[in-house]
């Protein structure tokens, strides 16, 4: 990691000032010997007058050196605490021992210029043109030197910073190979310069001993430079081939390469070694894929197929996932002769894991719902195990939904999901408020289900939120008013499963960026189970095989749950009425049942349940040859009178003004008889209706 607590920024401080530090000193040591060798002549009144060399604006400049590296490593520290700023941090790391370079070679003809200006006698002119190649050449020297020092010391905190942030600016492996090669050289090549000038200006003023021994020094300090750059790279590059051949080798002992220690040829090692990386890479790749193409085969089938009809309802599902395989999924399950349940998820996350995750929740709600068909009580135990078996790792969101198609109601509880739309026939779309917390967050989580009447004709939508989040070409969102849209163009008479592949059709070719797994489940309910089986039972008695039909029993009974609302009570009351006209088609009994079914439900919610959240009425009819019996079941404790209808009771609440007891009134007046009694289901009304023939 990159320096962090103030202690790894104080060292990293003290490493850069002792490099500058050094690298400053050794210039200086190195111009001192050479000036030695050639007699003083490279600047002669640095000891030929007396006058020392200004080692104070050699420490001046470590000094200056020095503030200049707390002040670039304080900007650094204070850049890494913001994320916007760590590329520019990096920056300045980078380019601190180019600027260096510049920097030092001013600072070093600079100094040069001050030392002629306090110690050069006679002709200036040619003093600050002497001193100007071997100053140059002085400068570039300690220039060099300083960068290959700094360099070296900032390099793997560089790295490791871009590395953890995935930051900075990145230069070509050049440009230090250029500033030390080309740096080094041109300091000789000036130097030697500058004792070629002393040599014309004073021919005999230097031996040629002297000459060579002071360009040696020049050349030898070249080619240590050169050297140290070019084996602290190959010492990287080795690295690097190493590291390559030990992935590899990796279960692989008879890999190329395997039998040497350190390669000879770095390069052609390295070429060697990514072809079979390479081979082996593709390898591998073609067995992944064949791995993945499994797997999608597996999870297919472990999903249901997309086409389904139960009893009177038709299903089409559509699952695309993203990749090979997703973390979408879905299930419709049988739960006995007239109950299934339908369910859709999304794990979060795509790919592979997502796979798996979805795959176990797959089978524990296949578990559970065999279990408990209780929708809500089904979610709150995935939801512990799933908390239990990975923690907070992953969030899934879930709608359950148990069918009763004898009754046409649903149970719906959803984890999170979106929520699913109901369409009728007419065109109509509505969105179900349902939604709580995903299963894996928290597994003290309790969900609650809603209760739906579906009506001929209503088709319920599941989805997940990559059909919501596909983008086309533009960028534009399909969202949800596309959505809405799609599905108030749907009418029944299309089939189903044409239908949703002719929107997905033209979903994937308008939004082709989508980048999430996409999942579409359509429930639509055909016709009514109970008008059905009434048809045809009306359909056998018309024909004089009642009997025959409806033996031994000789009657038709059908539920109806619904929920304590203010207005639900009408569509039942209206079935209720056409199930007795369907099988007395002679009679006119239909509006009076209808009427007597609506009032005994409304006492139902209101004085049974008080019309509380969640609690149902259950409406039992029984449809014989020459009676029908219909009984209102509610959750209340109601009352037990020790007879059901007393003629004296209802002849005072005629009279009475008040409204009170008004409902069992019209009941009284509708209907041929009543009753209230309880039984292990709980309270209930119960209505009488004789078959008879009326003006």
């Amino acid at each position: 990691m990159p320096p962090a607590s103030a202690l790894a920024w104080r060292r990293l401080f003290m490493k850069l000032f002792a490099a500058q530090a050094v690298s400053v000193l050794a210039g200086l040591v190195m111009f001192t010997v050479k000036n030695h060798i050639v007699s003083h002549q490279l600047v002669p009144h640095v000891e030929g007058r007396g006058i020392p060399y200004p080692i104070a604006i050699v420490l001046l400049i470590i000094a200056v050196l020095g503030v200049h590296l707390a002040w670039r490593l304080y900007s650094v520290r204070q850049l890494l605490t913001q994320q916007s700023q760590v590329r520019l941090a990096v920056r300045k790391l980078l380019l601190y021992p180019y600027q260096l370079l510049a920097s030092m070679l001013f600072a070093g003809l600079s100094s040069m210029a001050v030392s002629v200006a306090l110690g050069g006698s006679g002709n200036l002119v040619q003093a600050y043109a002497d001193a100007l190649a071997g100053g140059i050449g002085m400068s570039l020297t300690m220039a060099v030197l300083l960068f290959v020092a700094v360099r070296g010391v900032l390099r793997g905190t560089v790295l490791r910073l871009q590395r953890d942030h995935g930051g900075g600016l990145s230069l070509s492996i050049i440009w230090p190979f250029l500033a030390t090669y080309l740096g080094a050289f041109l300091a000789a090549m000036l130097n030697v310069l500058q004792l070629m000038l002393i040599q014309h200006e004073q021919p005999a003023s230097l031996a040629p001993q002297a000459i060579i021994g002071a360009a040696s020094i020049d050349v030898a300090l070249g080619l240590a430079l050169a050297i140290f750059v070019t084996t602290r790279f190959r010492n990287e590059f080795r690295g690097l081939v190493r590291s390559l051949r030990e992935l590899v080798m990796d279960g692989h002992p008879g890999a190329v390469g395997s039998q040497r220690k350190e390669p000879e040829d770095e390069a052609g090692d390295l070429a060697l070694v990514f072809r079979e990386l390479q081979a082996r890479a593709r390898q591998r790749f073609e067995q992944f894929e064949r791995e993945l193409r499994l797997a999608n085969k597996v999870q297919q089938k472990l999903l249901p197929p997309g086409d389904m009809t139960i009893g009177s309802y038709r299903i089409a599902a559509r699952s695309r996932p993203y990749h090979e395989v997703g973390g979408d999924f879905f299930d419709v399950l049988s739960l006995g002769p007239n109950r299934f349940a339908i369910m859709i998820g999304d794990v979060s996350g795509k790919g592979v894991p997502a796979a798996l995750l979805m795959s176990a929740l797959l089978l524990l709600f296949r578990a559970e719902i065999r279990r408990n068909g209780n929708p809500a009580e089904v979610m709150m135990r995935i939801n512990e195990e799933l908390c239990e078996a990975i923690g907070e790792e992953g969030a899934v969101t879930m709608g359950i939904g148990v069918v009763d198609s004898v009754h046409d109601t649903l149970q719906y509880v959803s984890a999170g999901h979106l929520s699913p739309y109901i369409v009728s026939e007419c065109g109509s779309v509505k969105a179900l408020d349902c939604s709580s917390l995903p299963i894996g967050i928290d597994p003290e989580t309790r969900y609650e289900s809603i209760v739906l009447k579906l009506q001929p004709g209503d088709q319920l939508v599941l989805y997940t939120d990559g059909l919501i989040e596909s983008m086309d070409e533009t960028g534009r969102m399909y969202s949800f008013d596309g959505l809405e849209s799609e599905l108030a163009q749907w009418r029944m008479g299309d089939e189903l499963p044409e239908r949703v592949d002719d929107w997905l059709g033209r979903m994937d070719a308008k939004y082709a960026k989508d980048n999430d797994d996409r999942t579409i489940v359509v429930l639509e309910l055909v016709h009514a189970y109970w008008l059905q089986a009434a048809e045809r039972e009306a359909a056998a008695a018309l024909d004089g095989a009642l009997l025959d039909e409806l033996a031994p029993s000789r009657f038709y009974a059908h539920d109806w749950m619904l929920g304590s609302a203010h207005g639900t009570e009408r569509m039942v009351a209206e079935q209720v009425g056409m199930l007795v006209s369907t099988f007395w088609p002679e009679t006119v009994l239909g509006e009076d049942v209808q009427s007597a079914v609506s009032e005994g439900i409304m006492n139902a919610m209101e004085h049974g349940n008080r019309l509380r959240p969640g609690s149902v009425v259950t409406v039992q009819a029984q449809v014989g040859s020459r009676i029908t019996v219909i009984r209102i079941y509610d959750s209340g404790g109601g009352f037990f009178p020790h007879v059901a209808r007393n003629e004296e009771e209802m002849a005072r609440k005629r009279e009475s003004e008040d409204p009170r007891g008004w409902g069992l009134v019209l009941i009284d007046a509708l209907s041929d008889y009543w009753a209230t009694g309880r039984d292990e289901r709980g309270f209930y009304l119960e209505i009488y209706f004789m078959r008879k023939t009326r003006a």
